[in-house]
């Protein structure tokens, strides 16, 4: 029960939705650079990368050598679910090492 009234009362679903959509934008922007990514998609902190060529397990690897923690799903999907409390520099040091890891 306090765990809901503390998510209720920082508006953490709220919180959740506006970060998602700005780090799904910058994702998207890495993505526009990259011949791997075939599709971001996404909702809230959610957010799928779907790669081209199937190695997902590939990028996951080089992320978490980053300091990232992602997962793949089916091999072609770079999962992304950071907490709800992350922050702009957070969502920046994401950012950049996608960008190492996807950008040629």
């Amino acid at each position: 029960v306090a765990a809901l009234e503390v998510i209720e009362s920082e508006q953490l679903p709220q919180k959740a939705a506006s970060t998602g959509a700005v780090l799904k934008k910058r994702i998207e922007e890495v993505a526009a650079r990259s011949s791997h990514v075939k599709e971001v998609r996404g909702r809230g902190l959610f957010i799928g990368i779907e790669v081209n060529n199937g190695d997902a397990m590939v990028y996951c690897r080089k992320l978490l050598d980053l300091g990232v923690l992602a997962n793949d799903s089916h091999g072609h999907t770079i999962r992304i679910s950071p907490p709800l409390i992350i922050g702009q520099q957070e969502i920046d040091y994401l950012v950049e090492r996608l960008e190492k890891v996807l950008v040629d």
